[in-house]
């Protein structure tokens, strides 16, 4: 489901070579970020920093301002991550060639193996991704997950469950803030299974929202199964139905049963929970936040 405006370089181009950027690592001080200077006062380069942070506010605006929000230690971090994510994602927007897709996600498969051998390409996200690794411990897994779920979707014609979409969630969604986790020197087990959920209910509403545009490309990730139950084809969401039942399967889809992650922040019991070294144990109070709740339907 690849909702973000395209702007990647093309497949032939030497993407370890590209022009016009400095492949120097920089730190960021702020949201301009940090930019170089060559020796000639008309020429300003930019950093593998500004590279990424610029490709992240391009095609991913809400979650750059959300990277604001991150404490200055790891936030390059968070830039590097999401900047890498970008790339991944829009593979299957720049080409419809199958063949060619999987050849971009090889292309970075192969830096990861490089930049955790310290042989990192001179490619400017490649380049800040190494920086945050060394600096952070960022978990090869969780970048490796974010490469193969866009692999596995880019031959997917549908989900068949609920379920099947939030598995790919989890592996294209939460696998991020796994990663912004390990940068913030968290080892926390409430906070990963936060960050699971928060993953997962991120996936299902790309998948809403990616319904005009998956539909102009003649796909539908809605689960089957939802379809189905309210008589709704593939065929009638390519072609824009606005009928009730098509609205009843959004519905279902986006409200569906009260969200484990909901309950547990909710619950008056383990209100700090995240800060805290016992597990987790619902008590009287762990009952579904009314406000969430009212929110999803809506």
């Amino acid at each position: 489901m690849a909702l973000w405006r395209v702007g990647a370089a093309p497949l032939v181009a030497p993407l370890r070579h590209l022009s016009g950027v400095t492949v120097t690592p920089g730190d960021w001080g702020g949201v301009a970020g940090s930019r170089s200077h060559s020796t000639t006062p008309a020429r300003r380069t930019s950093t593998t920093t500004q590279h990424c942070l610029d490709a992240v506010r391009r095609n991913d605006y809400e979650n750059f301002l959300a990277l604001l929000l991150l404490p200055q230690g790891a936030r390059s971090a968070g830039v590097a991550v999401r900047a890498f994510n970008v790339e991944v994602a829009q593979v299957q927007d720049v080409t419809s060639e199958i063949l060619i897709a999987k050849m971009r996600l090889q292309f970075w498969r192969e830096t990861l193996d490089e930049l955790y051998n310290d042989d990192v390409p001179r490619q400017p996200v490649a380049l800040e991704l190494h920086r945050a690794v060394k600096k952070h411990r960022l978990s090869k897994r969780w970048l490796r997950s974010l490469i193969d779920a866009r692999e596995e979707q880019l031959e997917r014609r549908y989900f068949s469950s609920i379920t099947e979409l939030e598995v790919y969630s989890e592996k294209s969604n939460s696998a991020l803030y796994y990663l912004i986790l390990q940068a913030l020197g968290s080892e926390n087990l409430h906070a990963d299974h936060a960050a699971s959920h928060l993953g997962k209910a991120e996936g299902i509403i790309k998948a809403l929202r990616g319904i005009p545009h998956n539909a102009s490309k003649r796909k539908v990730f809605l689960p089957q199964d939802i379809m189905m139950k309210h008589g709704v084809s593939q065929e009638d969401v390519i072609r824009g139905s606005r009928e009730q039942n098509l609205k009843d399967v959004i519905y279902d889809v986006a409200s569906g049963a009260p969200s484990p992650l909901a309950s547990h922040i909710c619950d008056k019991n383990n209100s700090n929970s995240l800060d805290r070294d016992k597990p987790y144990r619902p008590g009287p109070g762990s009952t579904p936040c009314p406000r969430h709740c009212e929110a999803g339907q809506r």
